[in-house]
């Protein structure tokens, strides 16, 4: 049965995936209900302080942060342990048993602009095509390698006339196609760029919404990914509690955040601090008063955990270590950072 927490989001947001994913989790996951019990009136708080899809999906990451580390039994979980209105607290303390207790920050690296337009699009786009009445079943297809920086501007611009022109396509498919047959159509003006895959399955009994397969989209990267991981561990750094180990947990939601962007970012801002290049850690964002500063509270920081989008044969997460950190952790937990999953 779901808690109460699940009760009263589901009826706060209209975000059907945030409901069905807490629920699943909550379910599958007795150490993280109780959790989510012991502190429904924080969470509750929070969700209903969310304004928008990203204050959303911010603190989802931060409950999957917490149901990650309690499928682990040998882990105990405090949220925001300390926390009052003058003092920051991390927001996990993690208590391993019979080892020595250690924080765990939490941050979400969010969709870029980029991202979130064509997403936009995509569901106009599907929003289209699932009112249109008929027997068939479709998927966008992007072209990929296809690099033309005025794409999302000309979808934009031009989303009325493709809608037009996807439901007459969808029309002449319907009247044309026989059960079992498909065809590829490119989208008028985006040849090259777009295309349609339409076909009529044997199993759609008759006319009705047009089934939906999704959307091959591109990946929108900008070669300033890196960036991001940088200004995190930057913002990150001036919360950390010196007297006992910290790990940040960054989640990632965007296809164009990848792990050699973390890895390449921390490394980076290593090899500032050690060539003393002050200005760049002066910078009013940067919060410090120089690269020894930095270097001062980057100490402070054990290691950093990265969880993207991506599936490979390898690790499920990204690990770094911090050689220079005050503190370490046991071995079994930099395993389990990097499977947990």
């Amino acid at each position: 049965m779901p808690t109460a927490l699940s009760i009263d989001h589901a009826t706060t947001t209209r975000d059907t995936l945030v409901r069905q994913t807490l629920d699943a989790w909550i379910a599958s996951n007795e150490a993280f209900r109780t959790f989510t019990e012991k502190y429904t009136k924080k969470i509750r708080a929070k969700m209903r302080a969310a304004k928008d899809a990203g204050d959303q999906g911010d603190v989802l990451w931060e409950l999957e942060v917490a149901y990650l580390l309690l499928k682990n039994v040998g882990l105990t979980v405090e949220h925001e342990p300390g926390r009052t209105v003058k003092l920051r607290s991390p927001d996990f303390r993690v208590s391993p048993a019979g080892g020595d207790p250690f924080n765990v920050e939490v941050r979400r690296i969010r969709s870029a602009t980029n991202e979130t337009r064509l997403e936009a699009w995509e569901r106009e786009t599907k929003a289209t095509i699932r009112w249109f009445r008929s027997e068939l079943g479709v998927q966008l297809r992007f072209a990929f390698g296809k690099a033309d920086p005025k794409l999302l501007d000309r979808l934009e611009a031009q989303s009325e006339q493709i809608k037009e022109s996807i439901r007459q396509m969808l029309a002449d498919a319907d009247a044309k196609l026989n059960p079992g047959q498909s065809r590829i159509k490119q989208l008028d003006g985006f040849e090259g760029l777009l295309s349609l895959y339409i076909s009529k399955p044997w199993w759609k009994p008759g006319p009705s919404r047009t089934s939906y397969y999704g959307c091959s989209r591109p990946i929108l990267y900008t070669q300033r990914e890196f960036t991001k991981f940088g200004d995190v561990v930057c913002e990150k750094l001036g919360q950390l509690d010196h007297n006992m180990a910290n790990v940040l947990a960054i989640g990632s939601g965007s296809d164009t955040h990848e792990e050699h962007d973390c890895d390449g970012a921390i490394e980076e801002l290593r090899t500032l601090a050690a060539a003393s290049n002050n200005a760049f850690f002066e910078k009013k964002k940067k919060r410090f008063k120089g690269a020894s500063d930095f270097l001062a509270q980057f100490r402070g920081l054990t290691g950093v955990v990265f969880r993207s989008v991506w599936l490979g044969h390898g690790d499920r997460n990204f690990v770094w270590r911090n050689p220079d950190a005050l503190h370490s952790l046991d071995e079994n937990i930099w395993d389990y950072f990097r499977q947990m999953d």
